[in-house]
């Protein structure tokens, strides 16, 4: 059975963290730089259009 030495349980930990904080710089921006995108989208798609526009059935 092989176990790792505490030395590398460290690193391990540590590497751990590193990336999971790379994921969040990256989720991050993604979210910055596409929110605005998101936003015009969904405000474009909730916006009535055509004719019958504002009219109740």
């Amino acid at each position: 059975m092989s176990h790792a030495r505490p030395a590398d349980q460290g690193a391990t930990v540590i590497e751990y963290v590193l990336l999971a904080g790379l994921i969040v710089v990256i989720v991050i921006a993604a979210v910055t730089l596409l929110g605005g995108h998101v936003t015009a989208l969904a405000d474009t798609v909730a916006a009535p259009s055509g004719p019958s526009a504002g009219t109740a059935p």
